[in-house]
């Protein structure tokens, strides 16, 4: 991802994931023992990370919303970014010595399922990511098979929306056509009323999703 070489020197002993999918499929091949720090979405889903959540919290999900300098103090072998991530943080973190591998893993769930398999086989844990990876595969299908042939009239309409701060007032955003939650919404055989509108993530009207 973000056409870059990267050279990761074995074995990998301190990961950081950023994105949460990657940290979720680092639970999943059973190699969280080397994780030493998270992001917020983890330490907040207690229940879904009982171990990794109780880690040194980070901050949000992406490089220019982490604490950078956390970061390099806790001192990891290598650290998972989204592929979308700031190249010029992700050269301030390899000036330090920390190797930065970015991970298609936003959206898209082929491209998920192919970056768990990567991220299994630098942790040292192949056999582990194949198991994942098959599994994960076959519940793909298993939706593929369920929604092929679907009429447009047949795909119910959905709407994905968040608000940017825990704001009640802040704008309501939404997935544009660019955005990998309406590529999702699509292969689950729904059909996103925003999916037309330029752009990734979006300010939306509520009265005009209404």
């Amino acid at each position: 991802a973000l056409n870059r070489t990267v050279t990761v020197k074995m074995p990998v002993e301190r990961v950081i994931p950023l994105p949460l999918v990657t940290a979720e499929s680092i639970v999943a091949m059973d190699a969280d023992d080397k994780v030493v720090g998270v992001t917020a979405s983890v330490v907040n889903q207690k229940s879904l990370f009982p171990k990794l959540s109780q880690l040194t919290n980070l901050g949000k999900d992406t490089l220019d919303s982490v604490d950078i300098e956390k970061i390099i103090s806790l001192k990891p072998d290598l650290v998972i970014v989204y592929d979308f991530d700031s190249l010029d943080l992700i050269k301030q973190l390899e000036e330090k010595g920390i190797t930065v591998v970015a991970t298609e893993s936003h959206g898209d769930l082929i491209n998920s399922m192919s970056a768990a398999r990567r991220v299994g086989y630098i942790l040292g844990v192949k056999d582990s990511a194949e198991e994942f990876t098959g599994w994960y595969g076959s519940i793909l299908d298993n939706i593929s098979s369920k929604v092929e042939g679907l009429s447009e009239d047949d795909k119910p309409s959905v709407v994905y929306c968040f608000l940017m701060k825990d704001d009640e007032n802040s704008p309501i955003r939404s997935s544009g056509q660019d955005c990998g939650v309406s590529a999702l919404i699509r292969f689950v055989g729904g059909r996103a009323i925003t999916d037309k509108l330029p752009g990734d993530y979006i300010e939306v009207d509520p009265e005009w999703i209404m």
